[in-house]
């Protein structure tokens, strides 16, 4: 049974909001069951922004949209982020409260985040709003109290074998089992398929993000049955 945790929320924003982006923080941050996510407060100084983005990315388990003027418009780092957010709730199940956008003043949502109900951070209620949904959010989740977490857990397949055998080549690490190696491959997103792949059965287009949350082996080289039914 895994331990309660928090509330895992990323602040998706743009620098010109920071000041209420800031508020919104500080209110999630008393709560005790939410851990909010904002870069200036989580990145310090000789860190890659960059990859601490994406880790905490792919660690939310809500994403609040900030939404203004000035971020509907702008190009850049923001519009990467949303685009980011919309991609991943595409493999969350129907009806999860995933991708939250928080109007910060009279804005129009953007055409792909205008299907899912928005609050305005500037209403008296608002804060009331937020908290309600991420609730709703945590109990889904189960990562409350003493209950067990509903979120499946994949991980690569267990090996029946005592620990492997490791070297580096380059940059990978190569584990041995069954007298054949293989590389980890880590979760993480990437790009799949390609806008100009030649249409026969199977392509993958257009190029899409995938997000994989489960590490997983790959073999260096082919694997026959034989060998496969040796690590079973």
């Amino acid at each position: 049974m895994p331990e309660a945790r928090p509330l895992n929320v990323f602040i998706a924003h743009a620098s010109q909001d920071k000041p209420a982006v800031r508020k919104l923080y500080q209110s999630l941050k008393k709560e005790t069951w939410i851990s909010p996510w904002l870069d200036e407060e989580e990145i310090l100084p000789g860190m890659d922004w960059d990859y601490e983005i994406y880790k905490a990315f792919n660690a939310a388990d809500v994403i609040i949209a900030c939404l203004s003027k000035e971020s509907v418009a702008k190009e850049g780092y923001v519009q990467r982020e949303f685009k980011r957010a919309l991609s991943y709730a595409e493999e969350k199940p129907d009806g999860t409260i995933y991708v939250i956008p928080v109007r910060l003043d009279e804005c129009t949502l953007p055409r792909k985040l205008n299907k899912y109900q928005w609050v305005d951070y500037f209403a008296s209620n608002a804060q009331e709003k937020l908290l309600q949904s991420l609730k709703i959010r945590a109990e889904n989740l189960e990562i409350l109290g003493e209950t067990a977490s509903k979120k499946p857990e994949k991980v690569a397949p267990v090996i029946k074998k005592s620990e492997p055998n490791t070297k580096k080549v380059g940059e990978h690490k190569i584990y041995t089992f069954a007298d054949m190696e293989f590389v980890h491959v880590p979760a993480g997103e990437f790009y799949m398929g390609a806008d100009d792949l030649d249409d026969y059965e199977g392509a993958s287009k257009p190029e899409h993000l995938v997000y994989l949350d489960y590490d997983y082996y790959i073999a260096r080289f082919p694997l026959t049955n034989r060998l496969y039914a040796r690590m079973a």
